[in-house]
């Protein structure tokens, strides 16, 4: 069951697994956190043409959350407006749902641990 930190901040769902990269198995925990603008966030594009986060800003909703690390792996993002979950396709278009989205902004991402 979800548990309602903030009036301004959900977090939904949280999971272990294990994905692999080139050569390499990279543990993370897969989790959705939904917030409100300002999100306090940076982003930048991986290696693998991905969305991280960079940088978390003071006094932001992603601040506050208390969830995010930078380094995090966005997986799936809201659409631009609506209910559906958009999978992320390549750092351009991800950036670009984030930034037209209308409401509050569901994302699903990676924890990346080391």
């Amino acid at each position: 069951m979800a548990k309602e930190l903030k009036p301004w901040v959900l977090v939904v769902k949280a999971s272990e697994g294990e994905s692999q990269t080139t050569n390499q198995e990279v543990q993370y925990e897969e989790y959705e956190v939904e917030i409100e603008q300002p999100y306090g966030l940076k982003f930048r594009k991986g290696r693998d043409g991905g969305t991280y986060i960079d940088d978390i800003l003071p006094g932001g909703a992603a601040e506050k959350a208390g969830v995010f690390t930078v380094g995090d792996k966005v997986i799936a993002t809201s659409a631009v407006f609506g209910t559906k979950i958009w999978p992320t396709a390549e750092y351009g278009r991800t950036m670009y749902t984030i930034r037209q989205r209308i409401g509050p902004l569901l994302m699903k991402m990676h924890k990346r641990y080391g």
